[in-house]
């Protein structure tokens, strides 16, 4: 009776194929992860952006309060009530890509570049009647910057 079986050689084969493709698949994967979190820090700020200009403009169409209750459209803006709204208002909507269990995306901050524990952050700074929007990403530290008068 004959027994149909592998040889070592083929097993050897088979193990040395598998293992090459595990390893190609694995650097793609981690190029496709970081790519990942450099636009979901762009994402970020562009929708913060929105955010800040869409519930402003909700006061000059009669709203009373906005950003979730946090601004009274019937105060005098300045740029710190609205970054303390803002912040108050989206603290958990928004998280930092490259730490998301214990970082919130979205914080106050008066620097104007990029530090290693504030990478994936969208930040935001006041100046009278200027807001920044600061966002930073790990991957090519690229600072990704938003001014927003208000009015």
């Amino acid at each position: 009776m004959k027994i149909k079986a592998f040889t070592l050689i083929e097993l050897l084969v088979v193990v040395a194929i598998i293992g090459i493709l595990a390893a190609v698949g694995v650097t793609t994967f981690n190029g496709f992860q970081e790519k990942a979190k450099v636009s979901t820090v762009k994402a970020n700020h562009a929708a913060l952006r929105i955010y800040i200009i869409g519930e402003l403009q909700k006061c000059n169409l009669g709203e009373t309060k906005v950003m979730s209750g946090y601004l009274t459209c019937s105060e005098r803006f300045t740029a710190l009530k609205v970054t303390l709204a803002t912040r108050d208002s989206l603290s958990g909507n928004f998280k930092n890509p490259y730490d998301q269990i214990t970082d919130v995306a979205v914080k106050m901050s008066s620097k104007n570049y990029c530090r290693s524990d504030e990478e994936g952050n969208n930040m935001l700074n006041d100046d009278g009647y200027l807001l920044t929007i600061r966002s930073c990403t790990k991957r090519d530290t690229t600072l990704i910057e938003d001014k927003i008068y208000i009015e």
